[in-house]
């Protein structure tokens, strides 16, 4: 697809889909529907939002194998603006973070975070209360229903460096600059603390 046409590029994160169908149904956050959800919002954003070029990157991609979703594999292939990144040795996660200007990831991602730390605003999508919820990313990254998810699109294309910049004090509550002095101080205080608890 011609991706000069685009005025923005989505990496979309999902959540694992596991093939077999009695490990699915053990999980109750983690499983086929949760997915299938996401990835119907996912279409309906790239309806409404022509001028962005969704690239989903999933965990695993043996759901696109599951007869579960091949009606929604079937609307993101004729989609002009959604592609699936299933190509491993091309989009690597530092490809992903150097050819998006930002990402919608389902709950938790350690590739949302890496995009957050490389300077990329996130958008987190969390529409329940599990054990698996998202990080406290905070109102300005976390999105629990398809209207916030649609208002922060919009702030994104309004000004996406206004918006990136929002998110710096969520990045600085986060992450912090590597030292390796402050590291071994960090470590020592962990086990300190270890230490005294088991005294």
């Amino acid at each position: 697809k011609n991706e000069e046409k685009f005025n923005f590029k989505c990496l979309v994160v999902d959540l694992g889909s596991h093939k077999d169908w009695y490990m699915n149904g053990r999980y109750s956050s983690l499983n086929w529907n949760k997915n299938l959800l996401f990835y119907k919002d996912i279409v309906s954003l790239a309806k409404k939002n022509q001028d962005i070029l969704f690239l989903i990157k999933s965990k695993r991609y043996k759901w696109l194998e599951i007869p579960y979703f091949y009606d929604i594999l079937d609307e993101i292939k004729v989609s002009s603006n959604i592609q699936i990144l299933n190509d491993h040795k091309k989009w690597t996660t530092s490809n992903c973070i150097i050819n998006v200007d930002f990402g919608i990831v389902l709950k938790r991602s350690l590739l949302g975070a890496e995009l957050l730390v490389h300077n990329k605003p996130i958008i987190s999508f969390d529409n329940d209360d599990s054990i698996f919820s998202a990080p406290d990313y905070g109102p300005n990254i976390l999105s629990q229903n398809f209207e916030d998810l649609e208002h922060k699109i919009a702030k994104i294309k309004l000004n996406i460096n206004e918006y990136n910049n929002s998110l710096n004090l969520t990045r600085k509550k986060l992450f912090t600059e590597f030292e390796s002095q402050n590291f071994s101080l960090a470590l020592q205080k962990i086990y300190n603390e270890k230490k005294d608890n088991i005294n």
